[in-house]
């Protein structure tokens, strides 16, 4: 199983990555403050974070590394809507897993679980 934590302003604008989610043995967890994610990272150990890039009370580049320094294992995804070359300057050096469009849907779940299974793979395990 699973574990995906999701920081994000409005859960409907992620229901449908969130049915590919579920659909493929992911429990999700819902946050819609950065800081209320930084607490449930601290709670439980997920594998996967899925944080909206315009969230309230913290910029996504400070969550990723504020993410890194407490579990540099977990797959961390940002929705945003940069041009991809801006969101790797940005992002780069962080180890996020993938950029999400601001409004991710059903292609790009499936992506992300193609990524993660070959993670898996490579890793000698059989999560996805």
């Amino acid at each position: 199983m699973i574990y995906a934590l999701m920081a994000v302003r409005d859960k409907r604008v992620f229901s449908e990555i969130e049915t590919i989610l579920v659909e493929n043995k992911m429990i999700i967890q819902w946050c819609d403050s950065v800081n209320a994610a930084l607490s449930g990272l601290q709670e439980k150990a997920n594998h996967l974070v899925v944080i909206d890039e315009n969230m309230p009370d913290m910029t996504g580049r400070t969550f990723v590394e504020k993410l890194v320094m407490e579990n540099p294992m977990t797959h961390c995804v940002v929705a945003s809507s940069l041009p991809h070359n801006q969101f790797h300057e940005i992002y780069e050096g962080l180890g996020v897993l993938m950029q999400f469009p601001a409004v991710p849907g059903k292609k790009d779940a499936l992506k992300l679980i193609k990524r993660l299974g070959l993670i898996s793979q490579l890793q000698g395990q059989n999560n996805i």
